[in-house]
């Protein structure tokens, strides 16, 4: 005779408590007011060491997935590990910049840099991405003309980047360089128009 097990009630709350228990040993207890992990992620990232703002930022994402810094940060990481993740990375920013459209959700370590800088900040790593991307493309025997409209995309987040913070020295460097790039293929491509104020992925 097979043996039955019942489960009485309010084993389901003991089982959620014991799994919550077991995630936060796992994740070093972060809760919603510790941004430790976030704060370290972002000095290792403005430093440059992806390779140490990586773990950290990932695993703050993990527990925090309505996070726009950490999906941010782990786009950086992402365009900047040894072997680049282009696409991961181009992803990551989409979820800032969506997550961030909600000022209640923002999260920066940096007190001082408003939420237009930062969403000036995350079109301009968009940009960059895109533009590597059709580097990498050319590499690989791509024409022009067959990437033109990525670069054009990456100008229209320059401008839309500049929209926000206009004394931005990068954007309007990289504005520069893009829209260069875009004349030096010659074609029928549609230079982008100026930036609007309307937001965009």
């Amino acid at each position: 005779m097979q043996k039955q097990c019942f489960i009485g009630p309010g084993w389901g709350q003991v089982s959620a408590v014991l799994v919550c228990c077991i995630l936060s040993a796992a994740f070093g207890c972060i809760g919603p007011k510790n941004t430790v992990w976030l704060q370290q992620a972002w000095e290792y990232a403005a430093s440059d060491s992806f390779s140490q703002a990586y773990p950290l930022a990932r695993n703050y994402a993990l527990a925090h997935p309505d996070s726009p810094t950490a999906h941010f940060l782990l786009g950086r990481c992402y365009a900047n590990l040894r072997i680049p993740e282009l696409t991961r990375a181009k992803g990551e920013f989409d979820m800032a910049a969506f997550l961030i459209r909600d000022a209640t959700r923002m999260d920066l370590p940096d007190k001082e840099q408003t939420t237009e800088e930062f969403q000036a900040a995350i079109h301009y790593e968009t940009a960059l991405v895109l533009a590597r991307i059709v580097a990498e493309a050319r590499k690989a025997g791509m024409s022009d003309q067959a990437t033109s409209g990525i670069l054009a995309t990456a100008l229209q987040h320059v401008r839309e980047g500049i929209c926000l913070s206009p004394a931005s020295p990068k954007l309007i460097a990289l504005e520069k360089r893009l829209i260069a790039t875009l004349e030096s293929f010659g074609g029928d491509y549609v230079m982008p128009p100026p930036a609007s104020s309307r937001y965009f992925i």
